[in-house]
């Protein structure tokens, strides 16, 4: 799941997929979180960005 500024998910990534997530100019906090085959605990991945305009990003979860 991708998770922008705490809010609620953005979309369910299906491993070795890209997808395209648009945000407002500004300040963010990305969350990835895996939501299974995980054994004890999921992986969880987070990054703050700063987007100053037509920004790309790669946000790379395992």
């Amino acid at each position: 799941m991708i998770f922008v500024d705490g809010g609620t998910s953005i979309d369910l990534v299906q491993p070795k997929e890209y997808k395209d997530v648009k945000v407002y100019k500004g300040k963010h906090t990305l969350k990835a979180e895996q939501k299974s085959g995980y054994i004890i605990f999921p992986t969880v991945k987070t990054m703050d960005v700063d987007i100053q305009g037509c920004d790309t990003l790669a946000f790379m979860f395992p």
